[in-house]
């Protein structure tokens, strides 16, 4: 998955989520976890299924229709993950599309700290691919700057622009 595609899905989940509860997490396979939200469509209550899939051969992040098949036992990862934001509203979703990475800012219930997990698509060499972030404060990346339109002309005719 590219970066403008990552873009594009980010911008169709984050309102999507947005105030939507944790309410499951799965380990599908070694590098795949689903995260089962409950939202409220239109509404109603419901669930809405994300599956994150984080190889290095094929990276994903899919919105499905329906829960997929998941195991009866959850590994490590999936525990502590449901361990720290089950149940926890998600209070705003920020992509850092460039990097294929969101964040996901979690309400804190009272007593807890303030919690972030951030998702890599596209990990450097070394890092995680999840992070559980327990630092309030943490400063997010801005967009990419992008020229004005009415300099376009300029910036094609200019090879080094690019």
């Amino acid at each position: 998955m590219d970066a403008h595609i990552f873009r594009r899905i980010a911008a169709e989940l984050a309102p999507r989520l947005a105030g939507s509860r944790v309410h499951k997490i799965y380990s599908l396979a070694p590098e795949t976890l689903l995260f089962v939200f409950a939202v409220k469509n239109e509404g109603a209550p419901g669930k809405f299924y994300l599956i994150f899939d984080h190889s290095r051969a094929n990276p994903a992040l899919l919105a499905v229709p329906e829960k997929p098949q998941t195991p009866e036992q959850p590994t490590a990862e999936a525990m502590r993950l449901r361990k720290y934001i089950q149940g926890r509203h998600v209070r705003a979703l920020h992509s850092h599309w460039p990097h294929r990475a969101l964040t996901l800012d979690f309400s804190n219930p009272a007593g807890t700290e303030p919690l972030l997990l951030i998702l890599n698509l596209a990990p450097p060499p070394g890092r995680p691919a999840v992070i559980l972030h327990q630092t309030p404060g943490l400063e997010f990346e801005s967009e990419p700057a992008w020229p004005a339109p009415d300099r376009l002309p300029d910036m094609l005719a200019d090879d080094s622009a690019w």
